[in-house]
This record gives structure tokens, sequence and C-alpha cells, in this order.
């Protein structure tokens, strides 16, 4: 249910010192989607602008702990760990394609700045739902089958990357 569906438009920051991390943006979450400190939330109404969460870093700085007390007993704990990426490291570029219409029903178009060598979309649970490496500048891909909801677009060239949101009716 909005605004804890993916669709709001977060930012983060970090605080160090005060050991949080800040999400700012209605129904912006991490972890759970109604769980924060001291409780849950039981409407969408309720979901405040701006949340911080308390964060600790493992000595290496490879793990991230986030602890949530979510009243009385209960507690939900989460350790983020760091992906090391190895090999042809790939920049990201925001820029690098466009994905239209947006939201759509049954067909999308990818319009890339430079040739890709994969497309790749996945649902909110991370679950690779569609993948091609036969891909042109322009490409027009069938979604028909595939549920309605929000979804995320990975695109990749010869030595970029980029990601889209993409909500499907």
């Amino acid at each position: 249910v909005a605004p804890h569906d993916g669709s709001a438009i977060a930012t983060w920051s970090f605080d160090e010192a005060a050991g949080t991390v800040t999400l700012s943006g209605k129904g912006a979450y991490l972890g759970l989607p109604k769980v924060f400190n001291t409780g849950e939330l039981t409407a969408p109404d309720d979901a405040p602008a701006s949340i911080a969460y308390p964060v600790a870093f493992s000595a290496d700085g490879l793990t991230m702990t986030i602890d949530m007390n979510y009243g009385g007993d209960g507690w939900w704990h989460f350790v983020l760990s760091k992906d090391v990426v190895t090999g042809n490291v790939k920049a990201f570029d925001k820029d690098l394609f466009k994905v239209y219409p947006n939201p759509a029903s049954s067909e999308i178009t990818i319009n890339s700045t430079e040739k890709l060598s994969e497309v790749k979309i996945y649902d909110m649970t991370g679950k690779e739902v569609y993948t091609s490496s036969d891909v042109n500048l322009i490409e027009t891909i069938n979604v028909s089958a595939l549920t309605r909801g929000i979804y995320t677009v990975s695109v990749t060239s010869e030595n970029k990357r980029s990601v889209s949101k993409l909500i499907l009716n």
C-alpha cells in the first residue's frame, strides 16, 4: 500500500558521529516497510516524512548492522553486506537509457545512448523476471505476462551500468 510500495521518491544521508542513516521522503524505509524504531505503522497516512535508523559498521567496513525495536520485546536485526565488485568495474551512468511508457501495461521501449550488452528486469523482491543479451539501441520488450507492480530495469553496456524504476499497470 502506498507510500510503502516503492513508489516514494526519497533521499538518504549518513551521520557518522550519530551512527544513523536518515531517509527523507514519505514512505521511505530500510528493511521492512512498516517498521521504525519503537513501533510499526498501522496506516499509510501515518508514514513519517523522514526516519532515522541506528547503524553500526564492522571493523573491516564490509557489513552494516541495523537493530530496530518495534515495540516492547520485538526486535528486527538486519546485517547488510557490502558487495565487493572484482574484475571489470562499470561506471554508473543515469543517462544511459530511457524506458517508456512508464507506467506501462503491455510493452516497454528501452532507448539507449549506446549499444547495450544486457537488459534485466527485477521484481520488488529482487527476483530476475526478464533478461536479454541481444539488445538494440531501441528495444521493445513485451511485459504483458508480468503482474502489476513496481520493477527495476537494469542495463549494461561495455563499460557502464544504469537502473530505472518501472511501474506496470
